[in-house]
């Protein structure tokens, strides 16, 4: 995500300086309640500093719910899993004060290309994606049944 928003011009600034962002982009994870916990607390957070909000991730795909008017996700802008290659788009609308837009969804079968630019921290290191998607049954995951 942090690629694609360069490559159209974005500034990218690291959590130190987050207070001076317009836009907060929060990667999220529903795996385990800490991450969970960590994006309420900095969802309040953008709340009152007054900026705008994107989540991407799995929260807002595993509980739509969230979403609802009372609810952690309500008035976010929403960015599923396999939606990370609209994020230009999700930022852009955000920004343009129309509201917040949800992009969950997305044709079966329909995956975002492996070339898309990306900004690493480590330039030796690469990240190769091996599977998408959950089948439910990983031992350390809170929504295993």
């Amino acid at each position: 995500m942090c690629g694609l928003l360069a490559a159209h011009g974005y500034t990218l600034l690291p959590a130190a300086r987050r207070g001076e962002a317009d836009v907060w982009l929060i990667n999220s994870c529903t795996v385990k309640n800490p991450s969970q916990d960590h994006l309420a607390t900095d969802l309040r957070r953008g709340r009152e500093l007054g900026k705008v909000l994107v989540v991407a991730g799995c929260v807002p795909q595993a509980d739509r719910a969230l979403s609802r008017p009372g609810g952690l996700l309500h008035g976010v802008s929403l960015l599923g899993v396999q939606q990370f290659d609209r994020v230009v788009e999700v930022v852009r609308l955000a920004l343009d004060g129309g509201g917040a837009v949800s992009f969950l969804d997305r044709p079966h079968g329909v995956r975002p290309a492996l070339d898309l630019p990306k900004v690493r921290r480590n330039a030796l290191v690469e990240i190769v994606p091996i599977n998408t998607g959950c089948l439910g049954s990983c031992s350390y995951c809170k929504t295993t049944g």
